[in-house]
């Protein structure tokens, strides 16, 4: 497997026959220790209901955590885990909450097979965000830049310039947070340099749309 960084998963339950108000209850009623459903503190309604929230308690293998689950057009996805003491959780702890949620309370609850689940990798690539040529452009700047200067010298920053154009006429859009952890995680930027970088990224995104839409 090519290098990879450690990402916040997803998980969606789509329901097939059934209703959302079924659903809802499945996941009620089947939330066991150390989870349990919050009640008192609900009533928040979104486009497509209500959201439904489930609590974790501590237990000294993971912290206590709230999960809200967001009601989507045919289902709910979580919209996102927040500990209840604890100022933030890693994407590692993140993950091992989501699946201990979704072993212990989702799939029992749709175990009649009228819901389905999905869940996202824990992991991901700068091959799953950019195309073949953009990762090879991307890479032939970054193993040939001088990394203490960024894209100063008149070949990096062609190689530079060259990966930009190469992503806007792909049509991608990569989260920028998961670039600049790229950058710094696997290819051994400096932050300062990096998030420079990343900045002209997000600049050249705009101004080369904006361009477009001038012809």
């Amino acid at each position: 497997m090519s290098e990879v960084l450690d990402v916040f998963q997803n998980l969606f339950i789509h329901r097939s026959k059934s209703s959302r108000e079924e659903l809802r209850q499945n996941l009620i009623d089947h939330a066991v220790f150390p989870w349990t459903h919050v009640s008192d503190e609900e009533g928040e309604e979104v486009e497509y209901g209500e959201i439904l929230l489930m609590e974790r308690a501590e237990n000294g293998k993971l912290p206590g955590v709230r999960i809200g689950l967001w009601p989507t057009v045919d289902g709910y996805s979580i919209l996102n885990i927040i500990p209840i003491k604890t100022g933030s959780i890693n994407e590692k702890i993140y993950n091992e909450i989501l699946q201990e949620f979704a072993n212990l309370v989702v799939f029992p609850a749709i175990v009649d097979g009228n819901f389905s689940v999905h869940i996202s990798k824990g992991y991901q690539s700068i091959d799953d965000w950019f195309s073949p040529t953009a990762v090879a452009a991307f890479k032939r700047f970054s193993n040939a830049a001088n990394k203490s200067t960024g894209a100063s010298h008149p070949l990096d920053n062609a190689r530079w310039i060259a990966f930009l154009i190469d992503v806007h006429r792909n049509r991608q859009s990569v989260d920028s947070d998961f670039f600049f952890r790229w950058m710094v995680e696997i290819e051994g930027w400096s932050e300062e340099i990096a998030h420079h970088l990343v900045i002209q990224y997000e600049f050249a995104g705009v101004l080369l749309q904006k361009y477009d839409e001038t012809k």
